[in-house]
């Protein structure tokens, strides 16, 4: 399937306050190369894995492969991960609740 770079989708938009952890929830990602995205929150996230870019080699049965990253409070923090499976989802975990928390995330095309 070809996907066009005028035609890059947004997966997963926020900006809302957090008292808990918080998902993307699952997408397919066929035809995409990369994810990318940015965020800031008033909280960091939790030490070694607060924010996790999962990826599925079974369109999202089993999360075979993470990046993990701990953004700090008050910072605002770009990520462009290489997709490497068939679905990707996104979950942040704050150490304490959050009155601010912004995030946006793309496919970027191949």
């Amino acid at each position: 399937m070809k996907v066009y770079v005028q035609n890059v989708p947004v997966v997963w938009q926020t900006t809302a306050s957090l008292a808990a952890s918080t998902t993307s929830g699952s997408f397919i990602c066929d035809g995409y190369a990369r994810i990318v995205g940015g965020l800031i929150t008033c909280t960091s996230a939790v030490a070694g894995s607060g924010l996790r870019i999962s990826q599925s080699f079974d369109r999202g049965s089993n999360w075979d492969y993470h990046t993990d990253y701990a953004p700090s409070a008050c910072f605002g923090s770009a990520y462009s991960i290489e997709i490497i499976g068939n679905a990707v989802k996104i979950d942040f975990v704050p150490e304490t609740t959050a009155s601010i928390f912004r995030t946006v995330w793309y496919l970027r095309p191949v």
